[in-house]
């Protein structure tokens, strides 16, 4: 498994990102996060995330590992097509897993600082689907 990540590691450039998310129609949550993106090859890359949310008494914690797969290069832009797993940790009622479809645009800025922005769905089944939104994050990331 290590060999594995230092070898998908050496690809291309990893990237560290700060985002912002809002959520409409499950709880109107919004968050904070960290990200890490690890490029497999120049179209394929493994995202992993943590978010929290600090508001009233619904605070939440999520945690996610996923793909994102360029679909579409327009001019800087890249469009990635996205797809997430998220354990939900939440203080004041059910814990459990949900998944994340979505499409992701990411403009360079620099030639380290990408911008980027995702609109996704987020949805869970049984007693998780009370958390089945729509998901907007703005953010940015740092190449190293």
């Amino acid at each position: 498994i290590v060999s594995t990540i230092a070898v998908v590691g050496t690809a291309s450039a990893n990237e560290f990102g700060v985002s912002v998310s809002r959520d409409w129609g499950g709880g109107d949550l919004d968050r904070a996060g960290f990200s890490l993106r690890i490029p497999a090859d120049q179209r394929l890359a493994f995202e992993v995330g943590v978010e929290r949310n600090v508001q009233n008494s619904t605070d939440q914690d999520r945690y996610s590992a996923g793909i994102a797969y360029k679909v579409y290069q327009l001019g800087p832009v890249a469009v990635d097509g996205k797809f997430s797993v998220a354990y939900l940790h939440n203080s004041a009622d059910t814990d459990g897993l949900v998944g994340n479809l979505g499409l992701g645009l990411r403009l360079p800025v620099t030639k380290t600082i990408t911008a980027n922005a995702v609109l996704g769905r987020q949805f869970g089944h049984d007693s998780m689907s009370k958390f089945d939104t729509n998901v907007v994050t703005l953010g940015v990331s740092y190449k190293f």
